[in-house]
């Protein structure tokens, strides 16, 4: 957190001190519906009874709700701050690797994810690309085998986008999140806490005010 912290006060910075290279540049505040194709959760190496093994989980893809304050002008830098919002996805199964294999399928399990962000924007007349960082956490429901929480760390996204007018635009973004798991749920016994990795392109369609 300290680090995303510590980059959006860089690039808030970056966008200040370039406001006076175009007399356009503005905040626009906006909102957009998107759809993300990330649908695998990996979890590195883990220790569980003196095994070492690795747990991939795979996800429904999802719909999402996004929240943007966007700072930029043509052919200049600026920044976008914002928020996204993903639809429920359910958890459809696990696989394990390692020492400790197996894999099974789950029925109620499901899982929100909450990703915060900012990027650096390079804007044309039209065009533009935007690389950020984000934290994202989330919140598990039914919890799985050995997954009944998650914290959030820090990703990065980079994309490419088209604006039609100053109200309206289209984005590609490939969202990469990171996510550490822990679980307590299987009697007294407890998996170590492990980093995990989701990535995707999602597909936007925004408006701004």
């Amino acid at each position: 957190m300290r680090a995303f912290l510590f980059i959006l006060f860089i690039l808030f910075s970056v966008s200040a001190h370039a406001e006076g290279e175009s007399s356009e540049r503005k905040w626009r505040f906006g909102g957009g519906l998107y759809h993300s194709f990330a649908d695998t959760l990996t979890f590195g190496e883990a220790q569980f009874n003196n095994m070492t093994y690795k747990s991939k989980y795979k996800l429904e893809r999802a719909w999402g709700l996004q929240l943007e304050a966007d700072y930029t002008a043509p052919r200049a830098w600026g920044v976008q701050v914002g928020l996204m919002i993903d639809g429920q996805r359910k958890i459809e199964s696990m696989e394990n690797s390692g020492a400790m294999t197996g894999s099974a399928r789950f029925t109620n399990s499901a899982i929100d994810l909450r990703t915060l962000y900012v990027s650096a924007v390079y804007k044309w007349e039209h065009f533009y690309i935007p690389l950020g960082m984000n934290v994202t956490g989330g919140i598990i429901s039914n919890p799985p085998v050995a997954l009944s929480s998650v914290t959030g760390g820090v990703g990065a996204q980079l994309g490419f986008g088209w604006e039609f007018s100053p109200h309206v635009g289209i984005e590609a973004l490939l969202r990469a999140m990171s996510l550490r798991g822990k679980s307590t749920n299987d009697g007294p016994n407890t998996y170590e806490s492990r980093a995990g990795f989701m990535s995707g392109w999602q597909f936007s369609l925004k408006a701004y005010f």
